[in-house]
């Protein structure tokens, strides 16, 4: 059988001896080791405990969804870390919170962080005869929200039977959706929508809820997503009867979306048996789903890409999809993330040793193993040489990867953390935006634009925003702020304002370049106009002992000519004349360039 309730055994395993469930520059994938000195960290929340999910605040805290035991059964947990790995004073008192939600045993398996701070659990809790979807709001000092459910807790029965979800997400309405599965004779996937206030949303599918049955014996989901367009993905495995990938997509209300795949779900088999446990969207909408294939000894890290249709993207990896060996004995991907710049990060366990330890592989965005992350592409990390697992990952605003899990203390599960370097390789804006029209829609795939200005615009403003804010920008070589305008004066005729974006990796990089060409306008001539007049016309200032001239096309000589340096009047018309400028030779510059300047004068 494939290791998805491995971490359950774990829990169980441990039931019989009291538990029922300041630093230098280093290579990317090198523990930080400006977190807890040493790049990783143990922590301990009731009798034992183990980390579930992990994500980061605004302010860079670290906040992790912990299963903890109580002595009895197990109940949500919440710990709140400071960027250093320090545990969070400020929030409860010890930066630690336990909450006991159902009757019996509570296993909590998601935390997100709303926009206004608070933090939200989701998990499962048992109601005395069985489990059922639960979810916890927490204020940001660590209390129970009381407006949120009932005292800060929602319980929600699905079908008749145990209900276990393992997944949430945060739509950009407020609305929330938890995913899992449920018991309905078999198992089968089951997602949930609630207001932001934890009361069901009943325009969500049937009163709230939506079950989706793959059609074979168990269906399991274990991870979702909410796309750009706020259809919702749902991905974990079906057996039939070996374990396959399934992925399923909901609309927005909570319909299957025929769109995708055969009537909203798609089955891939990879392997003897594969599953899903993460899903992740790229910013092109393409799909990645992680997991692992093979049984028992013999499992591998999985990674496939999914078009937005649902069909497998044949591009990536070999026909869609990669598997990596880590160790010699067993390998399971657990969770993953995105960086900015399109790698993406894997995480779980792998028996190197006599033990599993914590491994986190960093692939390309087209599937090949990013060697410049670990030794090869791979970073394995011990604990306590004992059995260790990565079960969520998170990257910082810094980049830096944090990965959450459990280690064993002999027979005891507690907390695990570890920070590892990583930096971003992404060097491109996310817009540009100008004080006067350019050629071409802003694309960051596109480098070059122009834009034509009138006479009287001596200036252009520029606004670049990063895609990436660990990166940096410069307009004409001198530093600019992402997001903050730069100004650039302009002469008369073709201006190159460039624009050069630095990846964090302070080697990548990308130059945008916008020619701004400024109109020289019209001058009037009535009789007689001077070479310093003409000059000072067109915004060109000769320098001392510079050699400047005035050429009449021949053309216009009808209209009107230059004598002594002076532009005379014949007749009344368009005159169109070139205005050269040279400078002085330097010892620096013995070849100084001649700028000519096309003039149009009207003759009055």
């Amino acid at each position: 059988m494939l290791r998805k309730f491995a971490t359950m055994a774990l829990l169980i395993a441990s039931l019989a001896v009291g538990f029922t469930p300041s630093n230098v520059h280093a290579a990317d994938g090198d523990l930080d080791l400006s977190f807890d000195n040493d790049g990783k960290l143990t922590t301990t929340l009731g009798s034992a405990s183990e980390a579930r999910d992990v994500a980061i605040q605004s302010d860079g805290k670290i906040v992790v969804a912990v299963i903890t035991f109580n002595g009895a059964d197990n109940d949500f947990g919440l710990i709140r870390y400071n960027t250093d790995g320090s545990l969070d004073n400020t929030f409860d008192g010890d930066g630690k919170v336990i909450i006991a939600v159902g009757s019996g045993g509570d296993y909590v398996s998601s935390v997100l962080i709303q926009s206004d701070g608070k933090i939200l659990l989701g998990g499962y809790a048992h109601n005395g005869g069985n489990n059922d979807f639960a979810l916890v709001r927490i204020t940001t000092t660590g209390a129970l929200d009381p407006t949120f459910g009932s005292g800060g807790k929602v319980i929600t029965p699905i079908l008749f039977g145990n209900d276990h979800a393992y997944n949430m997400a945060v739509q950009s309405d407020g609305k929330i959706l938890l995913a899992g599965y449920t018991s309905n004779f078999d198992w089968d996937f089951a997602v949930v929508r609630y207001l932001a206030n934890g009361v069901l949303d009943n325009t969500f599918g049937s009163d709230g809820e939506a079950v989706i049955d793959f059609g074979g014996n168990n269906d399991l989901a274990y991870s979702l997503a909410v796309q750009s367009d706020d259809k919702i993905l749902v991905v974990g495995e079906t057996t039939d009867p070996d374990n396959n990938i399934a992925l399923s997509r909901l609309t927005a209300n909570g319909l299957l979306d025929d769109t995708f795949g055969i009537g909203g779900r798609v089955i891939s088999s990879v392997g003897t048996d594969s599953l899903a446990r993460k899903v992740l969207v790229q910013p092109d909408g393409k799909l990645i789903v992680i997991g692992y294939t093979g049984t028992g000894s013999d499992s591998d890290f999985l990674i496939g890409r999914y078009h937005k249709n649902g069909d497998v993207d044949q591009t990536f990896g070999v026909n869609g999809f990669v598997t990596s060996s880590i160790g010699a004995g067993a390998d399971f991907a657990w969770t993953g993330a995105l960086q900015s710049d399109g790698k993406i990060v894997v995480a779980g366990e792998s028996m190197t040793g006599l033990a599993p330890d914590f491994v986190v592989v960093r692939y390309l965005n087209n599937g090949q193993l990013d060697t410049s992350f670990g030794n090869g592409g791979k970073r394995v990390t011990d604990f306590l040489n004992d059995i260790d697992a990565i079960f969520a990952v998170a990257i910082q605003r810094d980049g830096k990867i944090v990965g959450v899990g459990s280690t064993q203390l002999s027979v005891t599960w507690i907390v695990a953390l570890a920070r590892f370097n990583a930096t971003s390789t992404l060097s491109t804006l996310a817009s540009m935006s100008t004080s006067s029209s350019l050629n071409a829609t802003f694309s960051s795939s596109t480098t070059s634009y122009s834009a034509t200005v009138p006479n009287a615009t001596k200036s252009f403003s520029i606004t670049p925003t990063l895609s990436e804010r660990n990166a940096s920008v410069t307009v004409n070589g001198i530093a600019a702020t992402s997001g903050t305008a730069s100004n650039v004066a302009l002469k008369v005729g073709v201006n190159n304002v460039v624009v050069k974006v630095v990846a964090q990796d302070g080697v990548t990089s990308t130059t945008y370049t916008v020619s701004v060409t400024r109109d020289v306008g019209t001058l009037k001539v009535k009789k007689s106009m001077s070479l310093k007049a003409a000059l000072a016309t067109v915004d060109t200032v000769a320098t001392r002992g510079a050699k400047t001239s005035i050429e009449v096309k021949k053309s216009s000589r009808k209209n009107c000519s230059v004598v002594k340096g002076k532009i005379k009047a014949i007749k009344v018309g368009n005159c169109s004349v070139t205005i050269s400028t040279t400078a002085q030779p330097t010892s620096k510059t013995p070849r100084p360039k001649t700028v000519r300047t096309k003039v149009t004068i009207r003759i009055v």
